[in-house]
């Protein structure tokens, strides 16, 4: 039922703007930056990815190397700011996409 889903998402967004994420949840998401970055770093072409995007988006290849020491300063409260600021109910867009000629 998309409604349910639909409430259960805004539940889970007012209690992160609320109260952010627990430390559990934090290390969680930081375990999964982590083993993806280094995954990537397994192959040539998994590194040239990350160099790639380094320059173009971060500012300089060179940023490859401390782009983990930035995801671990990220404190709950500035992601709770940030839920707070950007997953508004203002901010908000919703799409249900059903098989055609069937119900959502």
């Amino acid at each position: 039922d998309p409604a349910r889903i639909e409430a259960a998402i805004f539940d889970e967004l007012a209690r992160i703007r609320a109260d952010g994420v627990p430390p559990r949840e934090m290390q969680k998401a930081l375990n999964v930056i982590q083993s993806e970055y280094y995954f990537e770093l397994e192959t040539i072409s998994g590194k040239a990815e990350r160099l790639g995007m380094a320059e173009v988006f971060y500012g300089g290849y060179e940023q490859l190397f401390t782009q983990l020491d930035r995801y671990k300063r990220v404190t709950a409260e500035e992601v709770r700011q940030a839920a707070a600021r950007y997953l508004s109910d203002r901010n908000l867009t919703i799409g249900v996409l059903a098989p055609e000629g069937g119900k959502p």
